[in-house]
């Protein structure tokens, strides 16, 4: 596909088909009306606005925005890239486990190994299946993007062979095929699948499965008469939008598996396993990560004995007695 098509050249083309529709409407008075005289009163009796409904129809094409989607595909994608997730620093994280934990360490007992097992040694497998969660989403987005891109493709491809068939009424010319883009094709998943992870995420699958075509369109407008063509017409539309609605309730489907997947290993992270997505410890640990003085062994039975207490800071009146001293 190359350029998108634009809201401009969307109202234009209905604009378009409105004109032709028209002219087509007032030649076909002409004919049936027989005699030169009658022929233009018959022209007369159409009305300006005799197609009026034609503009809007096609001004309803512009929205959902295309660029919408790919502006928070781009978002996700910075989240989960060398500037997000994919960030050394994040992967240096992990390699903390050696330093950690052990009677070696400045840090061990408890606390250190509870920290150690359930946030460190787990860490890198998080950081990848976080990604491959975000790589779903961006994924979602782009392929809608370019669901959206290609409805704009037909309804322009709509508009031409209307007015190729309004042009043509009363000749004989041969009907042309329609070259959809999208409307009864399947649509295959966008973006770029990331390596890595454990969890099963569809969109994120390196060979997810093209979203499956949803609908069949004739293939060519065609008809007697202009009020038929331009029903032919209003019933592609309409045929197009259902099209793209499924493909996009299908995405949504898809993106759901992966964010039970996702809710199911949160779950299990919180049962005692050692975690997979989120790096915490499970509910009812004894020996809490935050028990303890790093530096030191755990303080026993009681590892906060001596409640920390910030210095005190000298007051203006401090300051000002001292002054005075001297």
């Amino acid at each position: 596909m190359n350029d998108v098509i634009d809201n401009v050249q969307l109202r234009n083309k209905g604009t378009e088909v409105e004109k032709a529709a028209l002219e087509a409407r007032r030649k076909q008075a002409e004919r049936d009306a027989g005699a030169p005289e009658a022929a233009g009163m018959a022209r007369a009796q159409i009305k300006d606005d005799h197609y009026k409904d034609i503009p809007p129809r096609f001004e309803e094409t512009t929205e959902p925005l295309p660029a919408t989607c790919g502006s928070m595909a781009s978002a996700i994608a910075t989240a989960y890239g060398s500037q997000g997730l994919g960030a050394s620093e994040i992967s240096d994280i992990g390699k903390l486990h050696s330093d950690i934990g052990n009677t070696q360490s400045d840090w061990h007992g408890n606390a250190a190994e509870t920290f150690d097992e359930y946030y460190l040694k787990p860490f890198d497998t998080c950081v990848e299946n976080q990604i491959l969660v975000l790589n779903s989403l961006e994924r979602a987005m782009l392929t809608y993007e370019k669901a959206l891109e290609k409805r704009r493709a037909d309804v322009i491809q709509i508009g031409d062979q209307t007015i190729e068939a309004l042009e043509s009424l009363g000749s004989s010319s041969g009907e042309a095929s329609l070259a959809f883009t999208i409307l009864g094709l399947t649509l295959t998943v966008v973006g770029t699948a990331v390596s890595g992870g454990s969890l099963a995420i569809p969109l994120a699958a390196a060979g997810a499965s093209a979203i499956g075509a949803t609908a069949s369109a004739a293939g060519n407008i065609s008809g007697a008469t202009a009020d038929s063509i331009v029903k032919q017409m209003y019933d592609l539309l309409d045929d197009l939008d259902k099209d793209v609605n499924l493909k996009a309730t299908e995405i949504a489907e898809r993106l759901g598996e992966g964010e039970e997947a996702a809710r199911e290993q949160l779950d299990l992270d919180k049962s005692g396993k050692k975690p997979s997505l989120l790096p915490r410890e499970p509910d009812g640990t004894e020996s809490a990560i935050t028990s303890g003085d790093p530096g030191k062994p755990d303080a026993g039975d009681n590892p906060h004995e001596g409640d920390f207490e910030p210095p005190e800071e000298d007051s203006d009146d401090d300051d000002e007695e001292e002054e005075e001293d001297e």
